[in-house]
């Protein structure tokens, strides 16, 4: 099957939505809709798209389902929008989704949110409490003591980097979370050591890709990958979705790689949403726009790379590219959308298991 077949189906279901949304431009200097990140998120309504210019902005607090872009980073630390305080996120209502990308903040909190958040590529120091549903993809969470505290909250298809200058890289408490392809690192400061991350009554799924670094000690004490406090659940997976999202501008290439016998494997991708239940494990693809991308047979270790055409619109960071930057089209209506891949594999003896997701806001 084309992979083209699943943008024209989702095209469809999101045409009627997306062609009463806005698009408001932020721009400090003037050269937009509004100066300030604040402002147009009061004007904005529901699924509208704010897009952000490089520069300096004031903290905020965000309660309504918009999509914020920061313009893709430049080559320059200072190209990038960046939030000069707190981003405070709280009561997003239930049947509302924020998205959040290419932004760096001094912090940003997460707080009663029933509502499904998604950043992508963001860069700050995270405290998150009792949020239902968060998806974190190659976000860069770094702080004076911990890189992030999640607490009562459920964190899927987490990708990125977790870092505590002073201290450990993650604490979770009473937290669900899902690890893929992340890197974990304890702070080499003090006596004895830092735990790269410290879990207290939390469940933890992870990928083979993961990495815990401790950090070691002034008299060379290392500290443990995983500090275990209270009832602790660590599960490996079976088999991991890898996805290469640099293969700019058209495409993603996305691979699966079993650790166990997978002699059958269907892979899709839809719009993404929360997951249902499954007796093979939780199920991220919703059933209007869902696509099978591949269907074949998987040896032992063997990796399958399937190619995914972007929608027209989408360009990555200038960061991953060489030369100058040209930013997608202003009303492209695939700014901003989140994207879910999944894959199910069937074993030798019949039993059908779930990989963890991939979620991808374009």
């Amino acid at each position: 099957m084309r992979t083209h077949s699943v943008l024209a189906l989702c095209s469809l279901l999101l045409a009627a939505s997306l062609s009463a949304q806005q698009t408001f431009i932020v721009d400090k200097n003037g050269g937009g809709d509004f100066t300030s990140i604040t402002a147009a998120v009061t004007a904005a309504k529901p699924d509208d798209l704010i897009r952000v210019q490089h520069g300096s902005y004031p903290g905020l607090t965000i309660s309504k389902g918009v999509r914020i872009l920061g313009e893709p980073r430049g080559e320059r630390e200072d190209q990038i929008a960046c939030i000069d305080g707190n981003l405070l996120i709280r009561n997003l209502p239930r049947d509302q989704t924020l998205v959040l990308t290419d932004v760096q903040a001094s912090a940003v909190t997460a707080t009663d949110n029933p509502g499904d958040l998604f950043l992508s590529q963001v860069i700050a120091q995270f405290f998150i409490t009792n949020c239902q549903y968060l998806s974190m993809h190659r976000c860069f969470a770094r702080g004076p003591v911990v890189g992030a505290r999640i607490h009562n909250s459920r964190v899927v298809d987490v990708r990125g980097m977790f870092l505590g200058t002073g201290g450990n890289g993650l604490v979770l408490n009473g937290a669900d979370i899902s690890l893929v392809e992340s890197v974990i690192y304890g702070s080499s400061s003090g006596l004895s050591g830092t735990s790269a991350a410290i879990l207290r009554d939390s469940r933890v799924s992870y990928s083979p890709g993961v990495r815990l670094v401790a950090g070691v000690g002034l008299f060379g004490h290392r500290g443990l990958s995983y500090e275990l406090r209270g009832q602790n659940s660590a599960l490996g997976a079976a088999h991991a979705l890898i996805v290469e999202d640099d293969l700019a501008p058209a495409s993603l290439g996305l691979q699966l790689e079993t650790i166990e016998d997978a002699p059958y494997v269907l892979l899709a991708g839809s719009l993404a949403r929360r997951p249902s239940a499954s007796s093979a494990g939780p199920f991220y693809l919703g059933i209007p726009s869902i696509r099978l991308l591949f269907e074949g047979f998987l040896a032992l270790g063997e990796r399958r790379e399937k190619i995914f055409d972007l929608p027209a619109g989408y360009l990555p960071n200038i960061h991953r590219r060489q030369g100058p930057f040209e930013p997608a089209p202003v009303g492209s209506r695939w700014l901003g959308i989140p994207m879910t891949f999944q894959a199910a594999v069937v074993d030798a003896a019949g039993k059908l298991s779930l990989s963890l997701p991939y979620s991808i806001v374009f």
